[in-house]
Order: C-alpha cells, then structure tokens, then sequence
C-alpha cells in the first residue's frame, strides 16, 4: 500500500516532526507537489479534484487550495522583495485542514507520482475538520488527542508553566477565563457529528 511512495511517507513524517506551524504547511505542500507531479499552480485543480472526491465530504473548495497553493506557500517560502510573509500564527488555521489533505493525499492517491485524481480505498480516515474550523468525528469510536490552545487559537497551553502574579480582571478580560479563580481555566472545542450534530466539550 505505502512502498511506492515512500518519499511522500518521509515528507509527511517531516511535515509531523516540525514544531512550527510554517515549516509543516511548507512540507505539507511538498506533498502535494510530489504526489501529483506538479507545480503549486498546475496542482491546485488536480488536487481541489480530488479532495472534493473523498466520500467524507469536507467541502474542499478550488478557492481554498488555490490560497494554500499559490498564496500562503509563497508566503511561507520567501521574504525577500515583497511585503507580506507568513509566520506561525498567520498559517495555524491552516494546518488541521492540510494535515487532513495530506493523509488523504498519500494513503489514497491511487497513481503517486502521476498528475490525475484517481483514488483507491486505502485508508479510511476517522476524523477532519471543516471549513469553519469544526472538529467532524466520521467514527464515534474515535479517540481524539489535541493539544490545549490559547485562548485565542494560537499557541498550545503549558499547563506548568507560570508567569507569577497575574491581577484578575486582566486574566478574567481573556476568552476562556470564566472567573477570577486562581487557575481555573476552560475553553469549548467543538465537534460535529455527522449524524447527530455539533457537540461541545
């Protein structure tokens, strides 16, 4: 199933192992580049083709991958003449839903290394993430591990760190604070069902 993209296995084993946000949508973009053979511009419609042929229906839209393709991986590769380049914050919405592209791109493509959309029933993914940043569990019996953002979505929680003597109404003023409590902290983090609907945790 794998042995004839193992360079796709070894970008998204890279793409896994940055721990930044811009350097996994970099590799996250080189796996798509390899898989269909082509160049960011050549392969916006092969794969926006072939993501909106998953049966899980994640509405992938050719405006979307357009963006990741020719915007965002310019962004994300140079910041030499121009006036817009990406860092970390600018590109982490982006990942869950790349992430996904990705391991429906190499588990699923089933001509690697070939410019078509044709796809096989390799893997079956259990979970993805919609276009409005929704959790969408596709198996009920799926075990979600996820790291604890911010409050404002961006960076991952360090439950043991401290910053030492915080005054109550500034930490209170920040989404996910719902009291003065000395540590108390809750965020909700939505997930939808395809059958049952959106449930919050």
């Amino acid at each position: 199933m794998i042995f004839d993209r193992l360079d796709g296995l070894a970008l998204l084993a890279d793409a896994l192992a940055e721990g930044g946000a811009v350097g996994r949508v970099r590799d996250y973009i080189r796996v798509f580049e390899r898989a269909f053979r082509s160049g960011p511009a050549a392969c916006v419609p092969l794969l926006t083709a072939f993501l909106q042929s998953d049966p899980n229906h994640l509405d992938y839209a050719e405006s979307e991958v357009q963006d990741w393709l020719l915007r965002v991986r310019s962004e994300t590769m140079h910041a030499d003449r121009r006036e817009s380049y990406a860092r970390g914050p600018d590109v982490e919405p982006y990942v869950r839903r790349m992430e996904y592209a990705a391991y429906d791109v190499l588990f699923n493509k089933r001509n690697w290394r070939q410019p078509d959309v044709e796809r096989r029933d390799g893997v079956t993914l259990r979970a993805g993430t919609d276009r409005n940043g929704e959790v969408i569990l596709f198996d009920l019996a799926t075990t979600i591990t996820a790291s604890w953002l911010d409050p404002f979505g961006v960076f991952p929680v360090d439950f043991d760190s401290t910053l030492g003597e915080i005054p109550a109404p500034w930490i209170s003023s920040m989404p996910g604070y719902t009291g003065d409590e000395a540590e108390k902290y809750s965020t909700q983090i939505p997930f939808r069902y395809p059958d049952i609907g959106t449930r919050r945790v």
